[in-house]
């Protein structure tokens, strides 16, 4: 029996031996090297808010889905499946995404291991049920490489298994938000971690952090289902580990929702293989507060209300570093419309801003302002730029059209002129009269020109108006906008110009000061009458004609029409004037009109002598400038008539006398001329085109006025056309035509030129015993017959008286 006891009694001991080994191998039984005091000599035991607990539960779920976290996009995963997974350390952009460290690592093969088995329980207990049973518990070992790295475990439903596994950079799995958050939980933790917490329950509250942002991934346990760790067990201060758990999962993951966007190179690395896929996480926090600009305008009384100006788009660099290179270049600022930009998130720190683009209108500033950054505060940093303007040396010029009739002294016939100037707010169609679009100006004033005959945007050329726009420096200037120029009141024997010049003053360059405004030469027209020098019928233009014009001041002047038969006359001051013709062309005879006319202070001109038509025709017409346009119309140069009264022997006879008539009945008398001794008698001034009637009236002594068959006078009928332009007459006697420098008829010829033709006419008196022929073509033979009836008729009258 005995033995029977022993035996019994060994076996026992063996089965104890068993369990003691199993339990220390997995953590059934806490090492008393892991507890810096048990329950039972840590005191009172710290109580746990459940109910705060299972709120915080409600929250955190909530939480992790507002934040997004889950699995990478699943068209990028596919995508990334189809291809081989390959990695350049020498490809930046890619080790910024994914850190230093989880480039370094990706494609690497690494043995996993339990460094250390059962270093704490982990319960799955469900708070749905009041009894809070306990789904699943386990004694969690610290993992990591055979080196002795510790990584941590991704899925707690699978079983680990040592041996061989794949770094994978977790982006491929995850999406940026899971990994950030993770990141987050490992650093709140070091920094607020308590200090008599072990390394091993360090690492499981770890582990725990990443199940819980997993859970919400993979979606293991239901809705309140904790996943817990340290239940009975203190901490070396004597603090339960639960309650260490509760805080860090309250307010490590509240922490983390407002912080895990400061992890911006947030890495995590899965090692996969066989069984639990293990992984390394990390990050660096960079702090961050946010950084707002702030643009206004530094002269706002131009900008105001100006549509050429606008605080939208500017555009600033924020950089690290004073030299702004762009390795520090932290972030961008860009307006709107009030000149506000949006947050920039900031890390902590001092910052150089400089503007990299002005907006519309506006100079760029090459000022570097700094602006330091707190965590979690806001920071204003404000720019004040200039509009740009355009100072307006020369606003305008002033001219006269006629720039060969300006005093060759010098310009000073132009001062005194005032110029009525507009500005508008906008920039507007540069044909176009902005006010007859309905458009108003912002600002308006009356400039005058100097003895230099110009006009300058300065307060001593300003008569009177708004104040003058300036620049931030003082210097008078144009905003950006449209501008107006009319003419109000004209120098001093000049005409109005009414006319509105319209300039536009566009954005240039990136200086505040430009220079785009074009200044306009405004002319005017000095007080004159226009002349034109005309053919009477033909109304050829006649050049060469002189006219004298007597200014009011008793001076004279020739003037001369030009090629066209023009000129003009200026300039003319106030006062009466007279112009009159005092040669003619050649082919032409003087209009002997002269004109007297008055000019009054505005330039109009009124006429005072009257017109003889007879002289030729003088038309008055005004233009719509009010210029008087005189038309002068000169007729044709006069002719003559010389007279060569022969014998038919070639014998001169004094005495004949010639009259000539401007009627076919020769009874309208225009002249008588009597032979001299060589026979000559001369018609003088008889106009072209105008017919003439000539007849001897006083035959010379010893001969008889000659008459036609029938007893009656014989008269010459005479017209002459000259054509001054081609130097031809045609002249016509009788119907019979003669043409100049046609000598085949030896009686009758032209002489002379278009200035003054001669028509020469020879007339032969026959001589005889009864009847001296002065001219007659009948013949003696007809004369006898004709004596010879009338004896015979008065020889019967007889005969018939005595019956």
């Amino acid at each position: 029996m005995k033995g029977r006891g022993e035996i019994i009694t060994i076996l026992c001991m063996s089965v104890f031996l068993i369990c003691i080994l199993y339990a220390m191998t997995y953590g059934g039984i806490v090492k008393a090297e892991e507890l810096e005091k048990q329950p039972e000599e840590a005191g009172e035991k710290t109580e746990v808010d459940i109910e705060e607990e299972l709120r915080w539960a409600e929250e955190v779920k909530k939480i992790l889905k507002d934040i997004g976290v889950g699995f990478c996009d699943e068209t990028e995963d596919k995508q990334e499946e189809d291809k081989e997974e390959t990695f350049d350390q020498t490809d930046e952009k890619k080790i910024q995404s994914i850190g230093v460290y989880a480039a370094e690592r990706v494609g690497e093969t690494v043995y996993t291991k339990a460094i250390e088995r059962g270093i704490g329980a982990i319960d799955v207990v469900d708070y749905n049920d009041p009894n809070w049973p306990v789904l699943q518990h386990w004694n969690e070992g610290r993992l990591g490489t055979k080196s002795g790295e510790s990584l941590y475990c991704t899925n707690p439903t699978l079983k680990f298994q040592e041996g061989n596994k794949t770094a994978v950079d977790a982006s491929k799995r995850y999406n940026k938000q899971t990994i950030q958050m993770i990141a987050a939980m490992f650093y709140y933790y070091d920094k607020n971690k308590c200090n008599g917490v072990s390394s091993n329950y360090d690492y499981l509250l770890k582990q725990c952090a990443v199940w819980w942002i997993m859970n919400e991934v993979h979606h293991w346990y239901g809705d309140m289902v904790q996943i817990e760790t340290g239940n009975n067990v203190a901490c070396g201060n004597g603090h339960w580990i639960s309650a260490h758990k509760s805080e860090y999962y309250q307010k490590g993951i509240a922490w983390a929702k407002e912080n895990y966007k400061y992890f911006p190179d947030a890495y995590g690395v899965i090692y996969e293989g066989n069984g639990q896929p293990l992984s390394k996480w990390g990050g660096t926090y960079q702090p961050t507060g946010t950084g707002r600009l702030k643009k206004v305008s530094a002269n706002t009384s131009v900008t105001e209300k100006n549509s050429c100006y606008s605080l939208e788009g500017a555009e600033y660099g924020v950089y690290s570093s004073p030299t702004l290179s762009g390795a520090s270049r932290a972030g961008t600022f860009r307006t709107d419309a009030a000149g506000n930009s949006s947050s920039v998130a900031l890390n902590a720190g001092t910052y150089y801003v400089k503007e990299l683009k002005a907006p519309k209108g506006y100079a760029l500033v090459d000022e570097v302002k700094t602006v330091t950054v707190k965590s979690g505060q806001e920071a204003t940093v404000t720019f004040s730029d200039p509009p740009q303007m355009n100072p307006v040396e020369l606003l305008l010029k002033k001219t006269g059209m006629e720039q060969e009739y300006v005093d060759p002294s010098g310009t000073a016939a132009y001062q005194g002129a005032q110029f009525l100037v507009k500005f508008y707010a906008e920039l507007l169609d540069p044909g176009k009269n902005p006010e007859k679009a309905g458009k108003k100006p912002v600002r308006s004033w009356v400039f005058q020109t100097d003895a230099k005959a110009v006009c300058r945007y300065q307060e001593k050329y300003k008569v009177k108006g708004d104040a003058l726009y300036k620049a931030t420096d003082g210097t008078e200037a144009l905003p950006l906008g449209t501008v107006t120029i009319q003419e109000i009141k004209p120098p001093k024997g000049y005409f109005l110009n009414e006319e509105v010049f319209v300039c536009q003053i566009k954005p240039e360059g990136t200086g505040e000061k430009i220079n785009v405004y074009q200044n306009p030469t405004i002319p005017d027209r000095v007080f004159q009458i226009h002349l034109v020098k005309k053919a009477t019928e033909t109304g050829h233009p006649l050049s060469g004609a002189q006219f004298k014009h007597i200014r009011p001041d008793g001076s004279e002047k020739i003037l001369t029409t030009d090629e066209k038969g023009t000129l003009k006359v200026m300039p003319l001051s106030q006062g009466t004037h007279k112009l009159k013709e005092v040669k003619a062309p050649d082919g032409y005879r003087t209009n002997n009109n002269e004109l007297i006319f008055q000019v009054d202070e505005s330039g109009k001109t009124e006429f005072l002598s009257e017109v003889n038509t007879e002289e030729g025709e003088v038309i008055i017409e005004y233009t719509e400038d009010g210029i008087a346009v005189v038309t002068i119309e000169d007729k044709p140069a006069c002719y003559k008539i010389e007279l060569k009264k022969e014998n038919e022997k070639g014998v001169a006879l004094a005495g004949a006398e010639f009259t000539l008539y401007e009627d076919q009945a020769c009874q309208k008398e225009i002249d008588r001329v009597l032979t001299d001794g060589n026979g000559i008698a001369m018609f003088e001034n008889l106009e072209v085109k105008k017919k003439y009637y000539m007849k001897e009236t006083k035959a010379p002594t010893g001969y008889r006025i000659p008459k036609t068959l029938d007893d009656a006078d014989i008269v010459y009928e005479i017209c002459l056309e000259s054509n001054p332009e081609e130097g031809k007459c045609l002249l016509v006697v009788n119907g019979k035509e003669y043409r100049s420098k046609d000598t085949a008829d030896s009686k009758i010829s032209i002489e002379g030129s278009i200035k003054e033709w001669n028509v020469k006419m020879k007339i032969i008196n026959q001589t005889g015993k009864k009847l001296p022929d002065t001219g007659s073509a009948g013949k003696p033979v007809l004369l006898t017959g004709i004596l010879a009836v009338g004896i015979m008729a008065m020889i019967y009258r007889k005969k018939e008286q005595k019956r």
